[in-house]
């Protein structure tokens, strides 16, 4: 069993660049409840348009919901933005409207990932590479109940994070 999940570049990026996280919060804007995963199961992130690839993973080790300002303090540069007013910025920009008035008292979701590598572009794949036939309108993220084609690749031409 594994997932892949839309992945925002910014995150992405910030995290690929910035070699310094143990514990990574793949966040949501909203709860996502995930319950399709157990501890030790690989997450991978797959790039949106106009990318549409998969550009890294890691291991899933458990999901909560918490505020942005909780997120920021369990998780620091872990949340993939450099400081806090810019997580609450790529929250908002998500968002839209706000759901609650209190941004800071808005809920988000903390999948958090551990052991995380991340491919240099050139290295990013498409799920067919492996003959997994994959959704072309996939939204958040999609549970995979087959052998996993992709670790080998990842664990031989990630980048450990």
């Amino acid at each position: 069993m594994f997932a892949v999940a839309l992945t925002d570049q910014y995150w992405f990026e910030f995290l690929r660049e910035n070699e310094f996280c143990e514990v990574i919060n793949f966040w949501t804007p909203t709860p996502w409840r995930i319950k399709g995963l157990t501890q030790g199961n690989n997450f991978y992130f797959f790039r949106k348009n106009p990318v549409r690839k998969i550009a890294g993973g890691g291991k899933f080790a458990g999901y909560s919901e918490m505020t942005i300002q909780q997120a920021w303090e369990k998780y620091k540069v872990g949340n993939g933005c450099k400081n806090l007013n810019d997580l609450k910025g790529k929250i908002k920009e998500y968002l839209g409207n706000p759901l609650t008035t209190d941004l800071m008292n808005h809920k988000i979701g903390c999948i958090e990932l551990v052991n995380c590598k991340f491919l240099n572009t050139p290295r990013f794949f498409a799920p067919s590479k492996f003959d997994v036939e994959f959704p072309s309108n996939l939204q958040k993220l999609k549970y995979f109940h087959i052998e996993d084609k992709f670790e080998e690749y990842l664990n031989t031409h990630g980048k450990p994070q």
